[in-house]
């Protein structure tokens, strides 16, 4: 079996999207485990979350 490691914020939205990748990695390959390590990009985040304008640049 293959254990791929993926690092991921739980509120990043484009780790949501990573998300959807890998599952359907393992329905291709069910000989894959995933193992999801938790990482905040931004622990200074308030709770309610933040504008994405405000971090990335224009």
């Amino acid at each position: 079996m293959t254990t791929i490691k993926i690092v991921s914020d739980f509120a990043c939205p484009f780790c949501y999207i990573g998300f959807s990748i890998a599952e359907r990695l393992i329905k291709e390959n069910p000989d894959i485990n995933i193992e999801w390590i938790p990482y905040e990009l931004n622990p200074a985040l308030p709770i309610e979350g933040g504008n994405l304008k405000d971090g990335i640049p224009q």
